[in-house]
């Protein structure tokens, strides 16, 4: 079996999640809601109502919901 790379659950998780209103829980504690997108290790939340977006990488993303 070999070793899960970080592109790989990257690709799972955009496969999963993109496009998708979700709450992303990061290590320092925030929560991040709406619709998420997947960019060059990156994770992009838009919020759904105001259009503001946040942008964190995903080693600071603790889990990921659907909404």
């Amino acid at each position: 079996m070999r070793a899960q790379t970080s592109e790989d659950t990257f690709s799972r998780l955009a496969e999963k999640f993109e496009g998708k209103e979700v709450r992303v829980y990061l290590a320092n504690g925030a929560i991040l809601s709406g619709r998420i997108t997947f960019k060059d290790g990156w994770v992009e939340v838009t919020e759904v109502r105001g259009g503001k977006s946040s942008l964190c990488n995903l080693n600071h993303v603790i889990s990921i919901s659907r909404m």
